[in-house]
C-alpha cells in the first residue's frame, strides 16, 4: 500500500493514530519523569528534562504537566483529541522522529531508582525503631506518619513505573495491528524499532522493579528477529 493510499484508507488512519497517541503518551511521561527526577535526584538527571523538552511539542509538555492524569487511562482520550487534528504527515513525523527515544532509558532508570530508594528507606526505618523521620521528612510529625508516607511513596513509584511499561506494551500492540493491516512501511517499522531498542536492554530491570517477579512479560521484543514486533 502506497503512502497516498494509506492516507486515504480509514483503517490505516485509525491504526496510525493509535500508534501516535501512545508515542505522545510516552513522551509526556518521560518529560514528567525527567523534570521531577531532576528535583529529587539531581546527580542522575542533571538538566536532561531541558534537553528533552526541546524535542517534543508544547502539547506533549502540557499533558506531562497534568501529573494527576498522565498515569491514568483517562489521559488517552485527551491525547486522542489533540492528535486527531494533526495531518497525516504530522502524525508520521512523530513516528519517524527517533530523537526523543534517546531519553527513554534514562526515564526508566529514574523510576527504578525511585522505587529502590523508597523501599530501602522503609527497610532502614523498620530496622531502627528508635529513629525518627529525617530532616527532609520533617512534616511527618511522628514515626508512624513517616512510615506511612514511605508506604505511599513505594506504591506510587511502583504504580507509575508499571503504567509506563504498560504504555510501551500498548504501543507494541498498536504496531502489531497496523502491521496486520499493511499500514506501515519498512522505514516506518525501523523508526518504531529504534524506540523500543532504546529501552529493551533495561526493560527486564524495570519490569522486576515494578512487578517484583520475572517471566515472559519482562522481555518486550526480540531485537534479533526480522519481525521484531
Amino acid at each position: 500500500m502506497s503512502a497516498v493510499e494509506r492516507h486515504q484508507d480509514q483503517r490505516c488512519l485509525e491504526d496510525i493514530l493509535e500508534i501516535v497517541v501512545h508515542i505522545f503518551w510516552i513522551n509526556a511521561i518521560v518529560f514528567s519523569t525527567l523534570e521531577s527526577g531532576y528535583h529529587g535526584f539531581p546527580q542522575i538527571t542533571s538538566a536532561l528534562h531541558e534537553d528533552f523538552q526541546k524535542l517534543i511539542t508544547m502539547q506533549e509538555r502540557d499533558v506531562a504537566d497534568r501529573i494527576e492524569d498522565v498515569y491514568e487511562t483517562r489521559i488517552k482520550l485527551s491525547i486522542m483529541e489533540r492528535v486527531k487534528y494533526l495531518t497525516p504527515d504530522m502524525r508520521m513525523a512523530i513516528i519517524m522522529d527517533d530523537r526523543p527515544s534517546q531519553f527513554y532509558r534514562e526515564a526508566l532508570r529514574v523510576k527504578v531508582i525511585k522505587c529502590s530508594t523508597s523501599r530501602l528507606a522503609l527497610a532502614e526505618a523498620e530496622r531502627n525503631p528508635g529513629q525518627g523521620p529525617p530532616k527532609h521528612y520533617n512534616w511527618c510529625d511522628s514515626r508512624p506518619a513517616y512510615i506511612g508516607q514511605l508506604g505511599v511513596e513505594i506504591e506510587e513509584h511502583r504504580y507509575q513505573l508499571a503504567v509506563t511499561l504498560e504504555v510501551f506494551s500498548e504501543l507494541l500492540r498498536s504496531i502489531q495491528v497496523a502491521v496486520r493491516s499493511a499500514c506501515l512501511s519498512d522505514g516506518e517499522l525501523q523508526a518504531l524499532k529504534l524506540k523500543f531498542q532504546a529501552v529493551n536492554s533495561y526493560y527486564a530491570v524495570a519490569y522486576s522493579a515494578a512487578h517484583g517477579d520475572s517471566g515472559p512479560d519482562q522481555h518486550l521484543i526480540n531485537m534479533s528477529s526480522q519481525k521484531w514486533w
